[in-house]
């Protein structure tokens, strides 16, 4: 858990400009869009799942992770995207990612 904060504190600070030593990774990515929501697949090679975290945080998705290297990706997201529902999976390196749309809540309207 300790690495999974110095990976975050990395990201944080690489706002003000990074170095090569003390940077996180960027991880490959895909994002996808379709009618039940966002899907996102990152590449987190020589990361076990145990390692892996996920939030939502400002309207973006941040991810911080660590293994064999560290890697931090910050995403922003639609507005129309459900934080409450984001649900992911790690395995063999790979994480999936999935939010859904907000749904209308038919008693608020009422």
């Amino acid at each position: 858990m300790e690495a999974i904060r110095q990976a975050i504190r990395q990201m944080l600070a690489s706002r003000n400009g990074p170095t090569p030593d003390s940077s996180p990774r960027r991880p490959r990515r895909q994002m996808e869009a379709g009618p039940g929501g966002w899907h996102l697949r990152l590449e987190l090679p020589g990361v076990p799942p145990e390692s892996v975290a996920l939030w939502v945080s400002h309207g973006a998705l941040m991810v911080a992770a660590t293994g064999s290297c560290a890697y931090a990706v910050r995403l922003p997201l639609p507005p129309e995207a459900d934080p409450a529902s984001l649900r992911w999976h790690c395995a063999h390196g790979l994480l999936q990612a999935h939010l859904a749309p907000y749904q209308p809540n038919p008693e608020a309207e009422a």
